[in-house]
């Protein structure tokens, strides 16, 4: 038997999958519907795609990080370990910003 906090947290994570899920089919429904993929004369993917991704998994890592370090008890890695977190996380921004606009 669920506790109301974890039976709460199951619904919520449910529902936030079946609304991904949703946007999923559609994305493909729309995708069918089209001749081909990529509309004519769109270029491939802008290289602030990739760094963005590979920031993000910096960030995340780095979460990680700190988390270990909070579970040993090593407060200052703690802060070194979210500084380079939140630095990767706002270059992130900065990437996916430079990203829409040469896409636009």
């Amino acid at each position: 038997a669920f506790r109301r906090g974890k039976l709460g947290m199951a619904i919520f994570c449910v529902s936030l999958s079946m609304l991904f899920g949703g946007f999923l089919v559609g994305l493909f429904v729309l995708r069918a519907r089209e001749s081909s993929w990529r509309p004519p004369g769109l270029r491939g993917l802008p290289w602030e795609l990739w760094l963005s991704t590979a920031l993000l998994a910096v960030g995340s890592w780095q979460l990680w990080r700190a988390q270990r370090a909070a579970a040993r008890g090593r407060r200052e890695a703690v802060f070194v370990s979210v500084r380079r977190a939140s630095w990767a996380l706002v270059l992130f921004l900065f990437a996916q910003a430079a990203g829409w606009l040469e896409l636009s």
